[in-house]
């Protein structure tokens, strides 16, 4: 009775987890990076902040070089900069841009920061840093920039620095299901045998 309702409970998990497959974006493809930025002048000076950022990887150019310019462009950040907090909805990316000269990287340079335009007079790709806001931006050409609420300045020319983490891949939901409905079948054919039907 017992591995009857274990199975009816994984049967159900491997249900439900196939309709999670069939609603959500599969994890895999992603290519992720960590970045380093230390500000170079203002009230933070010397501060070092280290995030890290995803993209699809379907975003490379088949040729393996150019750029790619979106609002938004990332699939996951994780940055924190002067106590904010901020994710892939809270920062947007600015542009990607890739080389076939570094190929383990993959990704030769990226603009990226919180207060990036995809729309009106600013084209897609421009980060702007502006005195009295808590902006930032990292771009690997020209550095790291911030502003504060209470200063009318921006302090640039602080450093940037990156690199490819590989990332262990994950199941997909629908990998999972596969697996659960395998596993309820196996017990509920040994649950039969046992009670001999």
């Amino acid at each position: 009775m017992l591995t009857n309702w274990i199975a009816i409970i994984l049967i159900t998990m491997s249900t439900l987890l196939g309709a999670a497959a069939a609603a959500s974006p599969a994890w895999a493809g992603l290519l992720t990076y960590e970045f380093t930025v230390r500000a170079a002048f203002g009230p933070l000076d010397g501060v070092v902040s280290s995030g890290s950022f995803s993209f699809d990887e379907a975003l490379v150019p088949p040729s393996g070089f150019g750029e790619v310019v979106g609002f938004p462009i990332l699939s996951r950040l994780s940055f924190i900069w002067n106590g904010i907090a901020y994710d892939e909805s809270t920062a947007n990316a600015g542009s990607l841009a890739f080389s076939t000269f570094a190929p383990d990287q993959v990704l030769e340079g990226f603009s990226i920061g919180n207060h990036c335009s995809g729309d009106g007079g600013v084209g897609p790709g421009t980060c702007l840093v502006i005195g009295h806001t808590n902006d930032w931006h990292a771009a690997t050409g020209s550095g790291f920039a911030y502003a504060l609420p209470d200063i009318p300045f921006v302090f640039g020319q602080g450093s940037v620095t990156f690199a490819r983490v590989e990332v262990p891949p994950v199941p997909e939901c629908s990998t999972l299901a596969l697996l659960g409905s395998g596993l309820a079948l196996v017990i509920s054919v040994g649950s039969r045998r046992r009670r001999g039907t």
